[in-house]
């Protein structure tokens, strides 16, 4: 895998392109085909990055026609790439000042509701625009996404149902339609979907990807490893192939061979989340606690990702060095206390520690946020029991026992 560094080539090419605006005649002074030159060059800065140097080029071509659709919508996904939401919610309503009552802008608007986490109004708002377009499309499918991002699989499936009814070989509803079985928990049923799908479109390498997935979910991890090296050899610069082959071979028990993949992608990506937490799994695996503690500390150097400083987290654990798991899970807990998974897990390891009263008052916490929190009522058992209050702990066993819909955040839920 000779692969060039994308990120080096990429600020080769913005150096190049940077100059370009200048030549380009002033704001005002143009014709519409100035106004295309901008729209593409811009989408190439947003695409390399530089969306800065977008936003610039988009503001130029609204000075001259204030109504341009290309430069409102593609301002609002400069935005979003951006990652500022409450900008990008700003832009679209600016936009729809100017052209009001537009598909496109109307599901852009839903899609910044949905990443602000206000899903039910997104999800308003696409019932309106599907209601007065009940055959679009795209429509359907922001939709049945949003539905999804709100929790509601069931209304989900049946949106990505329809947009079948309409075109029954549309990728992104075969793909949601498996997705929702996996939401129901029954990877069957999502493997039967997936099987039916690639009947249609044997060559969509998507569905072939979910495929090896569902294979491996479904306790055939051997057939997920022969597909998954299929897909592989057909392009070996598909880096998150040789992620789920590592993952893959780990579950048939091949730790060497799960460990050269992921060394391959590491090689190439040497910041990629997924193939360290592999990694470090995959040292767990074979009984090396110094070597996964070491991977750890080599994925800390290269990013700051809280999966990592947690898995380092539970690996001291696993090396009965409970007191600094403590603290390294404290430290990230300080960052974002509203985090409940991160909160039961901190909880768990103050257990593992001994500090009974700690950990009784972090599920506490997560119970005030939570009421049904099932994982936070069953550590308070596993304590009440550890303090020999059996009495204590049959009331609260009792009370979980009564939330059919408690949740079970953390690493031990099923």
């Amino acid at each position: 895998m000779n692969e060039p560094n994308p990120k080096t080539a990429d600020i080769r090419l913005l150096d190049g392109l940077r100059p370009l605006p200048e030549f380009l005649p002033a704001p005002g002074a143009g014709s519409a085909r100035d106004a295309t030159i901008r729209i593409a060059l811009a989408t190439i800065f947003r695409e390399l990055g530089d969306y800065e140097a977008a936003e610039r080029l988009y503001l130029e071509i609204l000075v001259e026609e204030p109504r341009h659709q290309g430069a409102l919508r593609n301002r609002v996904w400069n935005a979003l790439r951006r990652g500022e939401m409450e900008g990008a919610l700003i832009c679209v309503d600016e936009a729809l000042e100017q052209i009001p009552g537009d598909p496109v802008l109307l599901r852009n608007r839903a899609t910044v509701l949905g990443r602000l986490g206000r899903h039910e109004e997104a999800v308003a708002q696409l019932e309106l625009l599907r209601e007065e377009s009940p055959n679009d499309i795209p429509t359907i499918m922001a939709l049945a996404h949003a539905l999804r991002a709100a929790g509601n699989h069931a209304r989900a499936d049946l949106e990505f149902a329809a947009v079948l009814a309409l075109e029954s070989d549309h990728v992104g509803a075969l793909l949601g339609r498996i997705d929702s079985a996996l939401s129901f928990e029954d990877p069957q049923e999502g493997l039967s979907r997936c099987d039916q799908a690639l009947d249609l479109l044997p060559r969509e390498t998507r569905l072939q990807e979910r495929r090896a997935i569902l294979l491996q979910r479904c306790g055939r991890p051997a057939e997920a490893v022969e597909l998954l090296r299929q897909l592989v050899a057909e392009d070996p610069n598909r880096l998150q192939r040789r992620i789920w082959l590592g993952d893959a071979l780990r579950a048939i028990g091949d730790n060497k061979a799960a460990m050269t993949a992921y060394d391959e992608v590491i090689a190439v990506q040497p910041a990629n989340r997924d193939a360290l937490l592999g990694r470090i799994d995959t040292a767990l695996a074979i009984g090396d606690v110094d070597a996964a503690l070491e991977l750890c500390d080599r994925a800390i150097s290269v990013s700051d990702d809280a999966r990592f400083h947690q898995r380092k987290a539970a690996v001291l654990q696993r090396a009965g060095r409970d007191a600094e798991s403590v603290g390294n899970l404290e430290v990230l807990h300080r960052q974002t206390p509203e985090d409940l998974p991160l909160t039961i897990e901190l909880a768990r390891a103050r257990l593992a520690s001994g500090d009974l009263d700690g950990a009784d008052d972090l599920f506490a916490r997560v119970l005030e946020a939570d009421p049904g929190h099932r994982a936070a009522l069953l550590g308070r058992v596993d304590i009440r029991e550890r303090q020999g209050d059996t009495a204590g702990a049959m009331a609260l066993l009792e009370e979980s026992l009564d939330l059919p819909n408690g949740r079970a955040d953390g690493p031990d839920a099923a």
